[in-house]
C-alpha cells in the first residue's frame, strides 16, 4: 500500500515588502492609497492587516498605518507608513 501525504515546508523570513515613504500632505488632499507589495518567496497566500492610529492636535494630524503580512507558515512582516496632514494655508 502506497500514501501520499502533502508537507508543508515553511522558510522564515519568507515574506518581503516595499518601505514606505512617510508623507506631509495639506490639509484637505486626499490620502493616496497604498500597497506594501507583500510577497511570499514560497509562492503562497498571504494575509494583510492593517492597523491605524490618528493623533491629533491644533492644527496637525499624525496617522500611523501599520500593514502586517502574513504567510501560510505563520511567518510575517510588517511596514508602517507615517501621514502627517498640516494646515499651512490658514
Amino acid at each position: 500500500t502506497t500514501a501520499e501525504q502533502p508537507i508543508a515546508v515553511c522558510i522564515a523570513g519568507s515574506i518581503y515588502n516595499q518601505t514606505a515613504e512617510d508623507l506631509t500632505i495639506e490639509c484637505g488632499t486626499e490620502i493616496p492609497s497604498y500597497n506594501p507589495g507583500f510577497t511570499d518567496n514560497c509562492g503562497g497566500e498571504v494575509s494583510v492587516e492593517i492597523n491605524s492610529d490618528t493623533q491629533t492636535s491644533d492644527c496637525l494630524t499624525v496617522i500611523t498605518e501599520t500593514y502586517t503580512a502574513t504567510d501560510y507558515c505563520g511567518n510575517s512582516s510588517a511596514v508602517v507608513r507615517v501621514i502627517t496632514i498640516s494646515d499651512t494655508t490658514s
